[in-house]
């Protein structure tokens, strides 16, 4: 079991652009730029490992607080949604 995360890799190539379709001022842009100077080295040190490697601990809060600001409460609409 590893405790290693998936590697987040926001401006590798896609076969769809979806960084080109975001606007320069759109909320998501802002959610990532806000959580990733959040400090979580306390919640990587926590994390025990076991299944799948996990998506980092900045792409989950970027996804709360997103889901925050456009009233999405949901992991299955998050899913949906993203």
């Amino acid at each position: 079991m590893s405790n290693q995360f998936i590697p987040l890799e926001r401006d590798q190539p896609f076969v769809i652009p979806v960084q080109e379709w975001l606007p320069e001022d759109h909320r998501a842009r802002f959610m990532v730029e806000s959580v990733e100077g959040v400090d979580v080295t306390a919640l990587e040190a926590a994390y025990r490992g076991g299944g799948s490697a996990p998506y980092p601990p900045q792409l989950r809060l970027a996804l709360v607080f997103y889901g925050d600001a456009t009233g999405i409460f949901s992991s299955r609409a998050w899913e949906r949604a993203t």
